[in-house]
């Protein structure tokens, strides 16, 4: 655990303490492993608002893009829009986009909006070639 720390012109400062995670990854995970993409990766909310970890996923890198699916796969075709259902690889052929419900994702959320305070959100795929990928965001609750 680390703090980081910055104090202004009349002397007031602020800590916020983060969890640092370093891994020495090999060759394979660093070319296998998928990436998870979030909107956010410090968030700041008020004390007793609402939290929702999943609203913050963006998206996954695995063998490609892949959209992340909220909810039944027919509404979330419909919300994306035919834009996202195809993307054009470096050869210039165009392939469908695979997609990934936000149910496969792992989400490890300790964050409790009703005390204020700094929690860490754990974020986690598995593809199907049985592969990892992880990520992490920092919530303040004031």
């Amino acid at each position: 655990m680390f703090e980081l720390s910055v104090t202004n012109s009349v002397g007031d400062t602020a800590t916020l303490p983060v969890q640092v995670e370093m891994y020495e990854d090999t060759y394979e995970e660093q070319m296998f492993n998928p990436d998870i993409f979030l909107t956010d990766y410090i968030v700041y909310i008020d004390k007793d608002s609402e939290f929702n970890a999943e609203d913050y996923v963006d998206y996954i890198i695995d063998e490609g893009r892949c959209v992340i699916e909220r909810g039944d796969a027919d509404s979330a075709a419909q919300d994306k829009g035919e834009a996202d259902d195809e993307q054009e690889g470096s050869d210039g052929e165009v392939k469908k986009l695979k997609r990934i419900n936000i149910e496969d994702i792992k989400i490890d959320s300790g964050v409790n909006t009703k005390k204020e305070g700094v929690y860490n959100v754990g974020y986690s795929y598995t593809s199907d070639n049985g592969y990892t990928g992880k990520t992490r965001m920092v919530v303040v609750v004031e």
